[in-house]
Parts: C-alpha cells; sequence; structure tokens
C-alpha cells in the first residue's frame, strides 16, 4: 500500500468516527431533551396525572442497571409512585451522566476533526486529550456514587428496602456510595500520558519546522 492510499484509508476512518460521534451525540442530546421535558412534565402535573399516564395508556417499563434488567407492568405506576421526589432523584441522575459523557464526545468529535484537519502533534491537540483525560477521571470517581443513588431512588420506588428483608435468607438492604470505577480511572490517566506525548510531539515538530 502506498502512501497516498495509506493517507486516503486514513482520512475515511478519521470521517467515519466523525461521524459515529455525531450520531452519539445527537442520542445525548435526544436523551437529555427527554429527560428535560420529563421533569418540567413531572413539576408542572401532579403525580396522580402520571400515574394515570401509565395505567390508562398501558405503558410498561424497564430499568436497566448495567446488566440488571427490571420490567414492571403499568400496576407499578398505581402503586409505587406515590412520591415525585424519587422519580425526579434517578432522572436527574441519568441527566447528569448522560451531560458528562456528552461534554466528553464533544471533545473527542473537536480532537478527531483537529487530526482530520491536518493538526496532529499540536499543542491544541495536546489540551484537548488533557481535557478528556480529566473529564474521565472525573467520571471515573463520581460514577459509582451517582449510580448508588440512582439505585437508592429506584429502590425506594419499588419499596425494595422493604420488601428484600421480608425474604427469609436476606438480612438487610445496604448501599455502597464512595466507590472508584478504576478502568475508567486508568484510561484517564493512560490518556493524560498520551496528552504529555502529544505536547511532546508538537515542540519537536515546532522545532523542526523553526530549522527548515
Amino acid at each position: 500500500m502506498n502512501e497516498t492510499a495509506a493517507a486516503k484509508h486514513f482520512k475515511q476512518f478519521v470521517q467515519f468516527l466523525i461521524v459515529i460521534l455525531n450520531i452519539l451525540l445527537f442520542f445525548c442530546l435526544l436523551g437529555m431533551t427527554l429527560i428535560v421535558v420529563s421533569l418540567f412534565a413531572i413539576g408542572f402535573f401532579p403525580i396522580e396525572a402520571i400515574q394515570n399516564v401509565f395505567v390508562e395508556e398501558s405503558v410498561h417499563l424497564s430499568i436497566h442497571i448495567e446488566a440488571f434488567k427490571i420490567i414492571v407492568d403499568r400496576d407499578f405506576a398505581h402503586y409505587f409512585l406515590d412520591e415525585k421526589r424519587y422519580l425526579v432523584q434517578a432522572l436527574l441522575i441519568v441527566l447528569i451522566l448522560i451531560g458528562i459523557v456528552f461534554i466528553i464526545l464533544r471533545q473527542l468529535r473537536t480532537l478527531v476533526q483537529n487530526i482530520r484537519s491536518g493538526m496532529i502533534f499540536s499543542g491544541r491537540n495536546s489540551k484537548q486529550m488533557k481535557r478528556i483525560a480529566y473529564m474521565i477521571i472525573f467520571l471515573s470517581i463520581t460514577i459509582r456514587p451517582l449510580k448508588t443513588y440512582f439505585l437508592y431512588s429506584v429502590g425506594k420506588m419499588l419499596s425494595l428496602d422493604i420488601l428484600l428483608p421480608q425474604v427469609e435468607w436476606i438480612q438487610s438492604v445496604q448501599y455502597q456510595l464512595f466507590a472508584i470505577d478504576w478502568s475508567l480511572l486508568l484510561s484517564g490517566i493512560l490518556l493524560w500520558i498520551f496528552s504529555k506525548i502529544f505536547s511532546y510531539g508538537a515542540f519537536l515538530q515546532e522545532e523542526y519546522d523553526a530549522t527548515v
């Protein structure tokens, strides 16, 4: 494969990444919009009206928590959606997590766009990678507490803290609030190291351009 063909394939790959990132950003924006609309609806309408929507329209819900899936029927709304605050808490946590992912994806798209325009080893890309690394490190510290609080809110809506201890072999239900996602933390640290390498590469590129 000659240099021209390799450069062409690389540009196609970068363009493909930009398309994928745009699609992901669109779905993140759509999800945040739906959550904001839902929060406004919860704020303006009484809880009875929300319950009636689920009951009368035969809406069925499924709650996904990583590999764990809870499927509830329309009676869930009638018996468990007694208070707005737990539903609002759960929606706010999802909104925060999607917002963090949205910011990371935007930063990553800017980085890929810079590479497409020919800026590879540059100080701008180094700073961009550093921002992404800091966001991933921040996410590694906050994602577990946010997930725990989300589980707590869902547990309150489902009354799990009351129902589970009624099982003979379950003594109590506890939530682990403080924990670190080590895989995300390691990814952020590695990306921060790469940003330093890009920064040094940008310095060498400037030195080379100055001597030519």
